[in-house]
C-alpha cells in the first residue's frame, strides 16, 4: 500500500459530503474509481472504508446533523 500522500481537489458539495459520510453512491463510486487507479482502495481511506459505504456507494452511517454542524464551524474559521 503507497504510503506518499494522495491530494485531490473536491468542491465544497463534496467535502462536506465527504466529511458528513453521504457522499451520493455516483460520487463514491467515482472516487473508488480515481483511486484504484492510484494503487489504493477505500478500506484505506478512513472516511471511505466498508463501515461507512457499501460496495455499491450507498452511506451506511451518515453523520447526524449536529455532527455536520460541528464540521461546519471548522471550515468557517477565518485563517490569517
Amino acid at each position: 500500500m503507497p504510503t506518499d500522500p494522495v491530494e485531490m481537489d473536491l468542491c465544497g458539495d463534496h467535502i462536506r459530503a465527504l466529511i458528513g459520510r453521504h457522499l451520493p453512491p455516483h460520487s463514491f463510486l467515482k472516487l473508488r474509481r480515481l483511486l484504484n487507479a492510484l494503487e489504493l482502495r477505500t478500506e484505506h481511506v478512513f472516511l471511505l472504508h466498508e463501515a461507512f459505504y457499501d460496495n455499491k456507494g450507498l452511506a451506511l452511517q451518515p453523520a447526524s446533523m449536529s455532527e455536520q454542524q460541528a464540521s461546519s464551524s471548522f471550515s468557517s474559521v477565518p485563517s490569517d
